[in-house]
């Protein structure tokens, strides 16, 4: 990617989009936009190759929002099995996709690539890390490999995720009673943690 490229994600594309359609000609501005970055810079992506895909989708009554949400799943997925299969010689290669996606871990649909690149680092970098631990809902969906990571430089976060985990466990009788409730038989301490979700995930999460 060439550095000097400046791609306007998240807050700045909005800014941007939202000054151009109060400048004036709605019209014009929406066809400004379009032939500015509608388009990828390369020649198998030139307007007159992508036309007739969109006359043709459109009398079959595919509506265009729908045509791109198929191409970008269609794009994210095959992205991150290329991914998956890429050889990467160093941590540091894999350091500079992380720079490169990152940035896209905001928009939900793109997030899987971000998630695919964090899952192959075995060390991320705290300003990374940083980031991670502040967002509730990207936390949640980090794999257990990443979030020991996120855990490492933040030990309070860890001690709110287990003492949630244990109140849910001690606030459900059947788990902590001395017996089954069922069949009256003694319940084995060692063994509740086996068949009881929230007491397995604690004991997985503590055995790094």
């Amino acid at each position: 990617m060439n550095q000097n490229e400046h791609f306007l994600i998240g807050n700045e594309g909005q800014k941007l989009i939202r000054k151009n359609l109060s400048a004036g000609d709605l019209r014009k501005a929406i066809s400004d936009f379009q032939q500015k970055y509608g388009q990828l810079p390369t020649q198998n992506m030139s307007s007159a190759a992508t036309l007739p895909v969109f006359e043709l989708t459109d009398l079959l009554g595919v509506q265009r929002n729908n045509l791109y949400s198929g191409l970008l799943f269609f794009m994210r997925d095959a992205f991150v099995r290329q991914l998956n299969s890429l050889p990467f010689h160093s941590n540091q290669d894999k350091e500079k996709v992380l720079e490169i996606v990152f940035p896209y871990i905001g928009f939900e649909e793109l997030r899987p690539i971000v998630f695919a690149v964090l899952e192959k680092l075995d060390k991320i970098p705290n300003k990374f890390l940083k980031q991670l631990k502040n967002k509730a809902d990207l936390f949640e969906g980090l794999s257990i490999k990443v979030k020991r990571q996120v855990w490492e430089i933040d030990s309070e976060l860890f001690r709110k995720h287990v003492f949630a985990l244990l109140h849910e466990y001690l606030d459900e009788p059947e788990c902590t009673a001395p017996v089954d409730l069922i069949d009256e038989k003694p319940i084995d301490p060692k063994k509740r943690f086996v068949v009881h979700f929230f007491l397995n995930f604690v004991v997985s999460h503590l055995l790094f």
